[in-house]
Formats: structure tokens, sequence, C-alpha cells
């Protein structure tokens, strides 16, 4: 089986790579930390961390509230509205099955046999 990995993980993962790299760098002591450059790329790398976080949890709040919001144990709107399509469809064979007879009468009042 040939797995193929997408272009855009093998970037976001060189990314983080790269940051997690430039950050122990920082940390140690081995990049300076006092220079524009340094304090513009660690302004850069903390706002997208928050970024992502944020939208990270943003989307699992609202998964979460979400399934609570549905699952109260009553039928979600999708399961109503198929049971109302399924009462529908029923009614509807029900007619027609009450207009087919109505036809097959008429026609048996037309043509006696």
């Amino acid at each position: 089986m040939n797995v193929k990995i997408p272009w855009t993980f093998t970037v976001v993962v060189v990314l983080i790579l790269i940051w997690v790299i430039y950050t122990a760098g920082v940390w140690s002591g081995l990049i300076d930390s006092g220079n524009d450059a340094a304090v513009l790329a660690a302004f850069i790398t903390g706002w997208i961390g928050v970024l992502v976080f944020a939208i990270l949890g943003a989307f699992l709040l609202g998964m979460y509230a979400g399934h609570r919001i549905l699952s109260l144990g009553d039928f979600t709107p999708f399961e109503e509205e198929m049971l109302r399509m399924k009462e529908d469809v029923a009614q509807v064979r029900a007619e027609l099955k009450t207009l087919r007879k109505e036809k097959d009468v008429a026609q048996d009042k037309k043509n006696p046999k």
C-alpha cells in the first residue's frame, strides 16, 4: 500500500520544526533574543500560536456545545424531518391507493362486463 503524504502537511510539519528549533535556540542562549529580528519573530510566532489555539478551542467548544444541544435524548432536527417525510410518503401512498380504486371503479362503470 503506497501512502501519499500531502505537501501541505509536510510544510506545516517543517514550519513547526523550525519554530521549535528557534524557540529552543532562544531558550538555550544560542540565539540572541535582544535584537529586533528576534523580537519580531517572537511576536509573530506568539500571535500565530494564540490564533491556532483560539481556532482549535473554538472548534472543539462548538463541537461540544452542538453535541450537548443535540444529544438531550430527543430526536435531532434531521431525524425529525425524516420522520415527517416518512409520514408524508405514507399519506401520499394512501391517497394514490384511493385514486387507483376510484379509477378502477370508474372504468368498471364505463365498461361493464
